[in-house]
């Protein structure tokens, strides 16, 4: 089975309305992370801020068109069809290795939405996609997984962080336990503030 990523957008959506008796005012926050923290990445040209984790046990690949394996993974990428995303397959290493995606610590002012495009295609039923996120100084927190085959298609995905302060986000999953097939891909792409 072979999991994909393609495109990431981080959302920061408006501050409240406020109201004085001579007029109307409406304050929108449209402030994104700092340049120094955007999450956002098409992975067109690199892994942008991402970085792989030093403890996973096998590797995110940055690839465009199919993936090696057969009947796995995406043809193309969600986006243009002829971009890069980032994939893992499953027959590299050993059943439960992981393979770990992680943010740039950015402090938030919170709260954020991450949209994202996941492809999850093959046979290894166990294969799985998980988001976390890390509070500075506290433990892991899930906040999005998907598990096993769905389908030979883009799926898009989403999660909120309400933390304010410095946040990590970390994505990836274990190999599932069917040998011989690649894991889920996924691409990350983009970011604006909401209306």
């Amino acid at each position: 089975m072979t999991v994909s990523i393609h495109a990431l957008f981080v959302i920061h959506p408006a501050l409240p309305t406020t109201t004085t008796p001579s007029a109307r005012t409406t304050s929108i926050n449209t402030a994104a992370p700092s340049p120094e923290c955007d999450f956002s990445c098409s992975f067109d040209v690199d892994f942008c801020s991402w970085t792989q984790s030093a403890t996973s046990s096998f590797e995110w690949t940055r690839h465009k068109g199919s993936t090696p394996s057969v009947t796995t993974g995406p043809s193309y990428d969600h986006t243009t069809g002829d971009g890069y995303y980032i994939y893992t397959e499953g027959n590299h290493g050993n059943p439960g290795d992981v393979a770990r995606l992680l943010s740039p610590t950015c402090t938030l002012s919170g709260p954020y939405c991450f949209r994202f495009w996941y492809h999850m295609y093959g046979v290894a039923r166990d294969m799985t996609l998980r988001v976390y996120v890390v509070p500075d100084g506290a433990a892991p927190e899930l906040v999005w997984s998907r598990m096993g085959h769905q389908g030979d298609r883009w799926l898009s995905g989403e999660f909120s962080v309400a933390h304010k302060g410095r946040v990590q986000v970390k994505g990836g999953g274990p190999r599932g336990h069917s040998q011989g097939t690649p894991c889920p891909s996924q691409k990350l792409t983009g970011g604006a503030p909401s209306p």
